[in-house]
């Protein structure tokens, strides 16, 4: 659309600092009615003409020359997404593994990166480089914004992309509001269960000390020692509780959820106000599985022509999760004169997982096996932020902001119970059996944050250049412990009884449990990791349709990792991770027709090995049964970015985007089954290379009903289509010897240590086993899905405050674990579940009160969760289960 302006309009704009109409900063213009003749007006237009482009572009897109995708509290809203890894599933080119970890543009969750409100976050996950994004409910989110080009002021660990999670900041005036929300799925509320009793307050989340370690037991962990008479009491003490071992079938009642928030503010005067916002939440839900557990085996000696993957195991799984949620978020903020503004928050967030399970099948080497197994998980994190945003007008309007942050994030895994059975084969009675164990698991991480960032908004002519600098530390600190038990076998007398009472038979004449932790499978780590960066980039506005933003972030960044056999002995410190480097980034924006631009990148980032990865201690993922051993020769992956996105805005909050990107990674990380069958040991290795390179398209529009028909009905009705598409497609290549760890040696070495001891180089040419990564060449990247799709079609009705929307969320087939051709295992491969939901919200008013009301249908489809393994025609499912459909509904009110 074109707009004339008068000289008169233009010289008034310009004394505005207005004139700079650019593609980022472009706002809606008004036509001024000037108190000159109509002829007057119109010679003069026709002298002087001025277009104004890009005016439907929104505010988030003004902010930033980067391509990113923002969903806020409305959109958290209407899609009835009640956590931030839910609601970015409907983000383009972004979906989420395992419920919890974001993937961008199909690059797995250890090349993204998360912040709370630009501070980095710890992660209490023991497996995972990102926070898990379920434990962000978005009852206290403002938005979530990702974004998918690297710009300085992010970290240079930039691979797929960045999620900067939002809190609410302080209100605008004061309020308070109660919620109350139900419901269930036809999988697993409403009926029975397995459960276990545990402690009395389970139902918050919280062990009443049930679950406290037994007298001695703390000790013998620290010291990885112990003597026989130690063992045998301790090991009476840590079965001598029913609450702990039995599982049982019990009623499964509703999920249930209550959160309030309360908003105050305080204008002192004219020129400071003062206020605060405070939000608590409960969860306690429910999620039964039942499926189908395996794992399988193949020959490739012939690549082209595998032999049909044959079964090595296959179990009838149930199982049944209470997970409970706490949150917690304060804020308080001042305002002062308008161009200063300070911010306090104290964030909380916790998720405990309390799960039975039962398991009836076989292995190659035994049938009629059951196992039961009980968890206890305990997931949380906190942080304490402090922000400042200044504006000095006396300095050209420089804009300073400044954070510093302490996070702290914990993973208590306590008394994993595993328990093992055989069917008589006369009686068909099942009798306890062979390795039955329990795991203790503690992991505790440490952040701080702070840093600073500056904007100086320069003028050269009618031309507007914004000179961004700033400064930001980062320090993790990690504490890692694992501790496996084990008693091999029971005595005769004792096979029949139950669990609780054939542990105290076993132990009444001696034994117990035997620590299987050892100098070759140390269960202590302690890591480090400090990062000092700085930056500089430039904004400017070339010409009216033309933006460029060019800049870099240097990095100086070190990693340290030291394991021990248990935390009181020495450790063997693996070599350091030193890295001092410098990563360009530049975008060009041109704005070469109405509401119609041109966004081109390039950038160079870089993905480094996380604790877990390089570390050479060994963690079992429960979920999966995989152990996992760290590889202290991991290099970092150094990755090229290129990315272009053409955008129109055809109108306010319609637009139309279609884009593409291409990144080449140098040295990436995968996860290298170097186990065998049923004993799966997952290492991590640096391959040659990997080339990723895709097209996503976003569309958004009101369907203009009302003026297609001519019905007063449809008058304060509004439809709305939102849809979007990623295709990506990877390629690996892995054709060079990769270095793992021998762990004998490095066994040996910590066996003789004196004292903390670095992997030297003489030990480090003993420690290194070189072995060629067989994998399928060419094949695409782990965690990559080639298609991802968001369809969502909305009605809203203003008369009725109410909304009806419709959404559909499809993500095709990835690898969750890469093949080994020499051990004779196929990739097992995920396909999520193709989601159907539907969302209604209705406000309405009730005795003097404003109501919200919500309702929402999800999985409406039935669809399953399914990872198998296929080769030579033949398929083993390796984890497959049903998530039935869910009903909820949910009720606020607004005092």
């Amino acid at each position: 659309m074109l707009y004339r302006l008068s000289l008169g309009v233009v010289a008034l704009l310009a004394s505005s600092a207005l004139t700079q109409v650019s593609t980022a900063y472009a706002q809606e213009t008004q036509t001024s009615e000037a108190s000159v003749d109509t002829g007057a007006q119109e010679d003069i237009a026709r002298q002087d003409t001025i277009v104004i482009r890009g005016q439907f572009i929104p505010d988030e897109k003004r902010e930033t020359a980067e391509v990113a995708s923002l969903l806020d509290a409305e959109d958290f809203a209407l899609r009835g997404d009640s956590d931030v890894a839910s609601a970015l599933r409907r983000a383009t080119g972004v979906s989420i593994a395992d419920g919890k970890f974001v993937i961008i543009r199909g690059l797995n969750e250890r090349y993204a990166s998360s912040t709370l409100n630009g501070s980095i976050l710890p992660s209490p996950e023991p497996l995972r480089k990102v926070t898990p994004l379920d434990l962000f409910p978005t009852s206290v989110l403002e938005s979530t914004l990702v974004q998918k080009t690297f710009s300085p002021n992010f970290s240079a660990e930039f691979g797929g992309g960045s999620v900067d999670i939002r809190t609410k900041k302080v209100p605008l005036e004061n309020f308070f509001e109660v919620g109350l929300s139900t419901g269930g799925d036809t999988q697993t509320n409403l009926q029975d269960g397995f459960q276990y009793d545990g402690g009395g307050n389970d139902y918050l989340g919280f062990d009443d000390g049930t679950r406290d370690l037994p007298a001695g037991l703390e000790a013998v962990f620290n010291d990885g020692t112990y003597a026989s008479s130690d063992r045998n009491a301790f090991s009476q003490a840590l079965t001598n509780d029913p609450s702990l071992l039995v599982v049982q079938e019990g009623y499964v009642g509703p999920d249930m959820g209550v959160d309030a928030t309360i908003g105050r503010r305080y204008d002192v005067n004219n020129a400071v106000s003062i206020g605060f916002l405070g939000t608590l939440g409960y969860s306690n839900e429910w999620q039964t599985k039942d499926g189908q557990q395996g794992i399988g085996q193949s020959s490739f000696a012939d690549a082209e022509n595998p032999t049909p993957v044959r079964s090595l195991s296959n179990f009838q799984t149930r199982s049944t999760t209470n997970s409970i949620g706490l949150n917690g978020l304060a804020s308080v903020g001042l305002d002062l004169f308008d161009a200063h503004s300070l911010n306090f928050l104290a964030f909380g967030t916790r998720s405990t997982d309390k799960e039975a399970e039962v398991q009836l099948g076989r292995t190659n080497d035994n049938s009629g096996l059951r196992r039961d197994s009980i968890e206890w998980i305990e997931r949380q994190l906190w942080t304490t932020q402090v922000q400042g945003e200044h504006t000095f007008d006396a300095l050209l309007g420089l804009e300073f902001d400044w954070r510093a942050s302490y996070s702290e994030a914990k993973r208590d895994a306590p008394f994993q119970f595993k328990t093992q059975y055989q069917a008589d084969e006369d009686t068909g009675e099942f009798e306890l059996f062979l390795d039955n164990s329990v795991e203790f698991s503690l992991i505790e991480d440490e952040n701080m944050d702070w840093g600073f960032d500056a904007t100086l908004p320069l003028y050269i002519g009618d031309k507007e250049i914004n000179i961004l600098a700033g400064y930001a530390y980062t320090e993790k600190d990690r504490e890692s412990q694992s501790d496996f038990l084990i008693i091999q076998n029971f005595n005769r007398e004792c096979r029949d009884l139950r669990i609780d009472v054939a542990y105290q038979c076993e132990f009444q004449d001696g034994g117990g449990f035997q620590n299987t932790r050892s100098s070759q499978a140390p269960s202590f780590y302690t890591a480090t990791q400090e990062t000092d960066a700085g930056y500089l980039q430039v904004d400017a506005q070339l010409t009216n349709f033309l933006r460029m933003s060019v800049g870099g972030r240097y990095e100086d960044f070190i990693q340290v990792v030291q394991t021990q056999t248990a935390r009181n002995t020495f450790g063997l410190i693996s070599p350091p991770l030193e890295q001092s480097e410098f990563y360009p980034a530049g975008t060009l924006t041109w704005n070469f027709a109405d509401d119609l631009q041109l966004r081109i990148g390039y950038s160079e980032t870089v993905n480094r090995p996380q604790f877990r990865e390089v570390g050479p201690s060994r963690f079992t993922n429960t979920a999966t049964n995989e152990s996992f051993i760290g590889n202290p020769f991991l290099k970092t992956t150094d990755i090229t970015n290129f990315d272009a996105r053409l955008e129109w805005y055809f109108s306010r909050d319609q637009f139309l985007t279609l884009g593409v990107f291409k990144k080449e990674l140098e040295n990436p990380i995968e996860a290298f089954n170097v186990g065998s069958g049923e004993s799966r040991l997952v290492t991590f290795i640096n391959i040659d290379a990997a080339d990723v390179e895709g097209f996503e398209g976003e569309y958004q529009q009101d369907i203009p009903i009302s003026s297609w028909v001519d019905w007063s009905w449809f008058a304060s009705k509004d439809f709305q289509l939102t849809t979007n598409y990623t295709y990506t497609s990877s390629s690996i290549e892995a054709n060079n010897p990769v270095q793992i760890l021998n762990s004998s040696v490095t066994a040996n070495i910590a066996s003789n240590l004196t004292e903390n001891q670095l992997l030297a180089n003489d030990d480090l040419v003993r420690a290194i086993t070189l072995r060629t990564p067989d994998f399928e060449a060419g094949r695409k990247l782990q965690g990559q899905s080639e298609h991802m799709a968001n369809f969502q079609i909305g009605y809203t009705d203003f008369e009725a405050n109410s909304s009806l929307n419709l959404l559909l969320n499809y993500q095709s087939d990835r690898i969750r674990s890469v093949e080994s051709f020499s051990d004779e295992s196929p990739a097992i491969i995920e396909q999520p579940p193709m989601l159907l939901d539907i969302v209604y919200k209705r406000e309405f008013e009730f005795i003097g009160g404003t109501y919200d009301f919500g309702f929402k249908v999800k999985n409406i489809l039935g669809e399953s969760y399914e990872a198998y393994q296929e080769a030579g025609g033949n398929r083993v499912d390796v984890d497959v289960y049903e998530l039935g459909t869910s009903v909820s509904a949910s009720l606020s009110h607004k005092f």
